[in-house]
């Protein structure tokens, strides 16, 4: 240690021993220094917290005014700002989905929530309008001009009646949608419409407000369920393909496409060549100018001539090219058929082939 910062120290230790007063002083001087500070401290930080307060509340209100939200969104907006970590930050739920999202999620565990409302006030929000290929989190996330499938129990309680529609409207209150064929439809009457996007294929239940002139109206829900995720996105086909063992200088044979989806298919075993565990490549022409190559393990052999296969690591732009592919030709038999039809898979279905 420096000589100098020994006798410094030297001297401060013979002044306390030969005054102690003086001591008392200089300790409750520098505990009331030391008091100062943090009180200065913890003055600035409330008085900084007031002021971030003051201009979330500001923007809060700033936000309110211009984006001219539906009655009743005040208070919406309230319910769910109880469910913030910081509840003067409420202006997030008018900027960041995830957001509202998480909030809405927490108060609907707990209270009911009007759907007509919440789908409202996505739709002035602008949440989902830019990301249709995301999972739907209310029925006001389905775009204008979808064709979705409507559902009822039929009369007598036998079997359902199923019909095509087409949405030509998604109001803050209602959807509307155009069907040719009415099926006796009454107000009131329930129903669960099925959709789908580039993430799969959803449901929700509905009822019947209104139907005039062609045009349904019904309720709107916050209830979305997955009938098929994207991945395992599958339709019943009769398409012609070609297929040829991978491990082998074999040539490419003609088969017959039962089913397609994201996560592989169902195709005719020509001269019952392949079984299980035979990995093969698969072509297919999907109808978009482009053929498509896809290898994949046999996975069962059908008592009727067919085999089951499943990709291998198959690309996702890939995948989407085939559930694109898919979805358009659905839309397309939707759209000239005008009445009852099939969905492929039962509700809750999300197995691979």
């Amino acid at each position: 240690m420096p000589n100098d910062v020994q006798v410094l120290l030297n001297n401060i230790s013979t002044g306390f021993r030969e005054s102690l007063p003086e001591a008392i002083v200089t300790t409750l001087v520098f505990v009331l220094f030391i008091f100062g500070l943090v009180y200065y401290y913890v003055r600035q930080q409330r008085e900084a917290r007031r002021t971030r307060r003051k201009l979330y509340e500001a923007r809060y209100e700033s936000l309110l005014r211009s984006l001219d939200l539906p009655a009743g969104s005040a208070v919406l907006l309230d319910r769910l700002a109880r469910h913030l970590r910081d509840g003067s930050k409420r202006f997030l739920l008018l900027e960041n989905e995830a957001t509202f999202n998480s909030c809405l999620r927490k108060l609907g565990g707990r209270e009911s929530v009007s759907p007509a409302l919440v789908a409202a006030l996505r739709m002035k929000l602008g949440y989902r309008k830019l990301n249709p290929e995301r999972a739907p989190l209310s029925s006001g996330d389905v775009a204008e001009e979808t064709v979705v499938l409507l559902e009822r129990s039929a009369k007598g309680g036998k079997g359902r009646d199923r019909f095509a529609a087409r949405i030509v409207a998604v109001e803050p209150t209602h959807l509307v949608l155009e069907v040719k064929v009415a099926h006796d439809l009454l107000r009131g009457d329930r129903l669960r419409l099925y959709f789908y996007n580039f993430a799969g294929m959803y449901m929700f239940p509905t009822r019947v407000l209104a139907l005039k002139d062609g045009l349904l109206m019904v309720s709107h829900s916050n209830t979305i369920s997955a009938v098929q995720r994207r991945r395992y996105y599958r339709r019943k086909l009769s398409t012609p393909a070609f297929i040829r063992r991978i491990d082998g200088d074999e040539h490419f044979i003609k088969t017959l496409l039962q089913d397609l989806g994201g996560g592989g298919a169902r195709v005719v075993n020509p001269h019952d060549l392949f079984e299980r565990k035979d990995r093969v490549e698969l072509a297919l022409d999907l109808g978009l100018h482009k053929w498509i190559r896809v290898a994949a393990e046999v996975v069962r052999e059908g008592r009727d001539g067919t085999v089951s296969l499943r990709f291998d690591e198959l690309r996702e732009s890939t995948r989407d090219l085939i559930v694109r592919a898919l979805f358009k030709r659905y839309n397309a038999y939707l759209q000239e058929q005008g009445r009852e039809s099939e969905i492929t898979a039962e509700p809750g279905s999300d197995s691979s082939p």
